[in-house]
């Protein structure tokens, strides 16, 4: 078993700062009031509270996105040991072992539709790494780990 140190960053893709995003969310905001109150001046009334509706459902989601944004996972085997730190919504889980005793499993969806799913086993506990990443990336970070401690099933 090599043991010359690996350390992986997951992080989701959070491409715009908040600034960059609240400033997107007003102009689609005011965008869309302009021309539902075009629509509203042409008689077409029930065009503004859609375009309302449409606004608040675009604003939820870049807020949900933005709730994840300091989500990450740090997957690391160095000495032996194989450490894993998630955070996820504030909640930190932390996963250590030593890496000769660690599983690595790659699970493929029952369909082409399903992700690729890689969980971290180890005395009975596990812990799905990688839930950010597309199903090539947690293919390659799979036979990255796989290399590193050693066993896969």
């Amino acid at each position: 078993m090599p043991d010359s140190g690996f350390r992986a960053i997951v992080r989701p893709n959070c491409s715009l700062s908040a600034p960059a995003t609240w400033l997107f969310v007003a102009a689609v905001f005011l965008t869309c009031m302009a021309i539902g109150i075009g629509f509203l001046a042409a008689g077409a009334w029930l065009v503004l509270p859609f375009a309302g509706l449409e606004v608040t459902a675009l604003a939820l989601a870049f807020w949900w996105l933005r709730r994840r944004s300091g989500d990450f996972e740090e997957v690391r085997v160095h000495g032996g040991r194989l450490s894993v730190l998630q955070r996820r919504f504030g909640r930190e889980e932390r996963f250590e072992s030593p890496a000769a005793w660690a599983r690595v499993r790659l699970h493929a969806g029952r369909s082409s539709w399903q992700p690729v799913r890689l969980w971290l086993r180890c005395h009975g506990r596990e812990m799905e790494l990688g839930i950010d990443l597309t199903d090539g990336a947690r293919r390659c970070l799979a036979d990255e780990l796989t290399a590193r401690v050693g066993s896969a099933y």
